[in-house]
């Protein structure tokens, strides 16, 4: 293919996939909508009648705080654990190192002169 194709072909290809990327994104905020819409009209339908309380339609005052039970659109939050300030790391080990027989260790050697050569 000429230079000059390519890069016709390439303008072309651009444009095809902005414009499918353009609808795939209004199709998808649709389906999205729709979801969330379905969703809502469910929660709305089963949720039993509460009065206004705290400004939050339906939910309680006392909140459970573990960042799980939260009323819509508050984030989540997590605190991490206090750190054990007082551990302290176990000494190294003083004893000599433990090896293998010598019988072992020439068997892993032969071992592994013996997938070197396939």
């Amino acid at each position: 293919m000429a230079p000059i194709d390519q890069a016709y072909t390439k303008m072309l290809n651009d444009i095809v996939l902005l414009i499918v990327g353009a609808i795939g994104g209004v199709a998808g905020k649709k389906v999205a909508g729709g979801v969330a819409g379905t969703i809502g009209a469910i929660k709305q339908a089963t949720s039993p009648q509460m009065p206004m309380m705290g400004g939050c339609y339906g939910m309680p005052q006392a909140m459970p705080q573990n960042g799980f039970n939260q009323a819509f659109g508050v984030m989540p939050t997590f605190t991490n654990p206090k750190f054990d300030e007082s551990w302290t790391p176990p000494p190294p080990p003083t004893g000599p190192p433990v090896l293998e027989d010598d019988e072992e260790r020439e068997r892993m050697a032969h071992a592994r002169d013996s997938t070197k050569n396939v």
